[in-house]
C-alpha cells in the first residue's frame, strides 16, 4: 500500500512538471510572438491584423478578413489591431468598385469605442482623408489636402509614423501620410493624439454609397507585409506592419 501510494505521488509530481513545462513553453511562444509583432515581422495568419467583423458598422460585409462591401450611407470597419509603439507603419486599400455615388475615407482612430455608423475623422481621435475630392478630415473639419483624386483600380496607402518616446527632447513628431499608387501625397497631420497600450491607432475604412445605387462599394484592404503599391521613396524594409 505504501509503495502504490508512492507511485502515485510520483505520477501526480511527474504531472505537475509537465504541465509546468508547458505553462513556461506557452509563456515563452506568447512573448516571442508579441516580440516579432512589436519588430514588424511577419506572423502567423492568426496573429496578423486583419479587418475586424466585430467592428464593422450596420450593413457592411467582410469577406475572407480583407474585403469589405457596404450599400449603406458611412459605415466604418476597423481593424483587428492598433499600433502604439515606435516605428513606421504601412497598409494599404485597393478600390475594388465604387459605383456612380461610392466615397471612401481611410486613416487612423484611437477611439476604443468608434462610431462604427459615422466615418473615420468625424472626432477629436480619427484622421482621414477623403477618396473623393482629395480633401483630409479631422474632428468633423475638412481641409483641401491634395488635388488627386483616387478612382477604380487605384490604390491608397496610409502611413503612420510613432516616434520614439523615450527622446522626449526630439523635434520629431508623430504624422500621418497618404499614398496613391505609391506616391505621396505629402504629411496631411502631425502631432497626432497622443496614444498608449490602451488607445492604439487602428486603422479604419469607411464607405459611403447612396440608396438608389444597387451595387455595393467594394475595397480590398492589404495589411502586408508584401504591398501592390508600397511608397516609392521609402524602403520596403522600413515599414512595419499593423
Amino acid at each position: 500500500m505504501g509503495k502504490r501510494n508512492e507511485r502515485v505521488k510520483e505520477n501526480v509530481h511527474d504531472g505537475e512538471h509537465a504541465v509546468e513545462r508547458e505553462k513556461k513553453t506557452a509563456r515563452r511562444e506568447k512573448q516571442r510572438r508579441e516580440d516579432d509583432i512589436d519588430m514588424g515581422k511577419d506572423t502567423t495568419q492568426e496573429d496578423r491584423c486583419r479587418l475586424d467583423r466585430a467592428w464593422t458598422g450596420h450593413g457592411m460585409h467582410v469577406d475572407d478578413d480583407s474585403r469589405v462591401l457596404s450599400r449603406c450611407g458611412y459605415r466604418t470597419a476597423r481593424a483587428t489591431r492598433g499600433r502604439w509603439e515606435s516605428g513606421t507603419f504601412y497598409y494599404e486599400l485597393f478600390l475594388e468598385h465604387l459605383g456612380s455615388t461610392g466615397c471612401v475615407r481611410v486613416g487612423v482612430s484611437n477611439d476604443t469605442n468608434v462610431n462604427l455608423d459615422a466615418p473615420v475623422g468625424v472626432d477629436e481621435n480619427s484622421y482621414a482623408f477623403v477618396q473623393r475630392n482629395g480633401d483630409k478630415v479631422h474632428n468633423r473639419h475638412r481641409v483641401e489636402y491634395s488635388d488627386k483624386r483616387a478612382v477604380e483600380g487605384d490604390v491608397i496607402g496610409v502611413l503612420l509614423y510613432l516616434p520614439s518616446a523615450r527622446d522626449v527632447s526630439s523635434a520629431d513628431t508623430s504624422r500621418l501620410e497618404f499614398y496613391l499608387n505609391g506616391r505621396g501625397l505629402g504629411r496631411a497631420f502631425e502631432n497626432l493624439r497622443a496614444c498608449d497600450r490602451n488607445h492604439p491607432y487602428y486603422p479604419c475604412i469607411s464607405l459611403f454609397s447612396s440608396p438608389e445605387q444597387l451595387e455595393p462599394v467594394a475595397i480590398q484592404v492589404n495589411f502586408g507585409p508584401e504591398f501592390i503599391a508600397p511608397p516609392r521613396r521609402t524602403r520596403t524594409s522600413a515599414l512595419a506592419t499593423f
